[in-house]
């Protein structure tokens, strides 16, 4: 059962003691982007917990990246563990994506002796990476990454993506790291995409580099695991081979060995992708058909399987997919708003055609 330090309106940080704790260390866990929930031990904290570390678990339910965190809120974390006699305990700030950049940028405030960082964002305001773009017009900018928010005691520890667009965060953090004379160490994996903790977890491996990296005993990721673990790493790796215009490498690295998956949606369309690029549109119209019947709300899936299924002379499932495809409500927000439109238009002239067959 937890103890809460604080409530506030889109925030709760919660104390979690360790009933081992045998590590005389605190994990300050800071929630990534897309959280809702306030409650419970949260993002490994009974984790951490079992291995003998004290958790503070910091759960903030919108995506602001911290902007919202006084220094009266931080103030209250430092008496709660003067209160509990913990002030003198090792201190690690963990999180990935939004979490990763909240340890952080109070890394300093919260005297971290190490951090833990999966795929932390350095600036999600900035032109060298848009991923994050529309959500940062909205934030009310207060506290940005500087070298006044890094500790110059804290080892930071990050992991990502080698090719994902990460790297460019990260290579940042690094600069500025080296001219406040911090420490950091990077270890990258290949496929991994953002955030890495995702397909970590997904390959069932995560609690164990978390491990290693506490006890100093991690080295490198084994990508062989991920390779034979993860339907995701297989996705990033045809999405890149896809980009590169290798649709083979692609297909392959779709079809491994050893395959004991449930195949997604995005598989599925990628794999169609490649065949339709290789010239067998039939087997592409049904890899495409299987992606829409699995992902029911795409409008842009259920579209392309119309339009390969015509590109096959395949009538009947060519109407089948326009008509879905019409029946999708598209808002404003939707990535192709056309596509509605087109597939009206589509779907009527087969219908015409239909007439005189």
């Amino acid at each position: 059962m937890g103890e809460c330090i604080i409530e506030i309106p889109n925030l709760r940080i919660d104390y979690f003691k360790s009933e081992l704790a045998d590590k005389a260390s605190i994990v300050f866990i800071f929630s990534p982007s897309l959280n809702r929930e306030l409650a419970g031990n949260l993002y490994g904290g009974g984790f951490f917990n079992r291995l003998g570390y004290h958790v503070i678990s910091i759960k903030r339910s919108i995506d602001d990246w911290w902007q919202g965190i006084s220094n009266e809120v931080l103030g209250k974390i430092d008496s709660f563990l003067i209160s509990q006699e913990l002030e003198k305990f090792k201190r690690i700030g963990y999180g990935s994506s939004m979490g990763g950049y909240g340890a952080i940028l109070f890394s300093n405030q919260l005297k971290f002796d190490e951090c833990i960082l999966f795929s932390p964002q350095y600036s999600i305001a900035e032109n060298f990476d848009t991923r994050w773009g529309s959500i940062a017009t909205k934030i009310n900018w207060k506290n940005g990454i500087s070298s006044e928010k890094l500790r110059s005691s804290c080892k930071y520890t990050f992991l990502c993506d080698k090719y994902d667009l990460d790297r460019l965060h990260i290579d940042k953090y690094i600069q500025l790291i080296r001219k406040c004379k911090s420490k950091s160490i990077t270890y990258y994996s290949y496929g991994g995409g953002h955030p890495l903790s995702n397909i970590l977890a997904e390959a069932g491996v995560l609690k164990e580099t978390i491990e290693l990296l506490l006890s100093g005993h991690f080295t490198a990721f084994d990508q062989r695991l991920l390779r034979h673990n993860s339907i995701t790493y297989r996705i990033n790796i045809a999405s890149k081979a896809i980009n590169k215009k290798k649709y083979n490498q692609a297909l392959k690295a779709l079809t491994f060995k050893k395959d004991n998956f449930s195949l997604t949606p995005e598989w599925y369309h990628l794999a169609s992708i490649c065949y339709e690029k290789l010239g067998d549109l039939n087997k592409s119209a049904d890899y495409a058909a299987k992606a829409s019947s699995l992902d029911g709300k795409n409008g842009f899936l259920a579209y392309r399987a119309a339009f390969l299924y015509a590109a096959c002379q395949n009538s009947d499932q060519a109407l089948c997919f326009f008509g879905k495809a019409t029946l999708i409500d598209f808002n404003t927000n939707s990535k192709y708003p056309h596509i509605r439109m087109q597939a009206m238009n589509e779907l009527k002239a087969l219908l015409n055609k239909q007439q005189y067959n």
